[in-house]
């Protein structure tokens, strides 16, 4: 069970699937980030581990932050780029 609620758990498959974790860097999980985003690199399983400097937890939430904005952006070519998406440009919204 402990797997499928906790990456620190999991043993790892043929093909893990990539991992993306931000954190800000006032986050009250951010040594809880870096942890899982360490065990599942040394899995073998693909890891981007961003942390945003002096952000609170869910700080890609608050779309009135620059730093907010690039968060998505950042998620958004994760995404793109692990599922083979190409980038659209004819639609705006995000």
């Amino acid at each position: 069970m402990g797997a499928y609620i906790s990456s620190d758990f999991a043993q790892g498959g043929r093909d893990p699937k990539p991992l993306l974790f931000q954190v800000g860097s006032r986050e009250m999980l951010l040594d809880d980030s870096v942890r899982a985003a360490a065990l599942a690199e040394a899995a073998g399983v693909p890891v981007q581990l961003e942390i945003w400097h002096r952000l609170p937890h869910v700080f890609q939430a608050m779309a009135i932050l620059p730093q907010a904005r690039a968060a998505t952006g950042s998620i958004v070519e994760f995404i793109r780029r692990h599922a083979g998406w190409e980038a659209d440009h004819s639609s705006t919204a995000l």
